[in-house]
């Protein structure tokens, strides 16, 4: 998420939003990452852009962090 940032994109994650049964601390159904795009008042071309912007964030955490485990991730 820091990374988007510095490419002007906002991105929250969405962890905060579920719900974890009250006598548990781990959740018992994790769920993979995902994304919401365009919610509220978006344009097309915000999450044209946007969606640019988090690919190049991607390629940049991709690239530092193979360059960390010898091209593993």
């Amino acid at each position: 998420m820091a990374t988007a940032a510095t490419m002007g994109v906002r991105v929250n994650g969405l962890g905060q939003y579920r719900f974890i049964a009250a006598d548990t601390e781990v959740d018992p159904d994790p769920r993979p990452a995902a994304l919401v795009l365009g919610f509220g008042n978006v344009s097309e071309h915000q999450i044209i852009r946007g969606l640019d912007g988090l690919a190049k964030a991607v390629r940049q955490v991709s690239s530092a962090m193979s360059g960390r485990s010898g091209g593993l991730l």
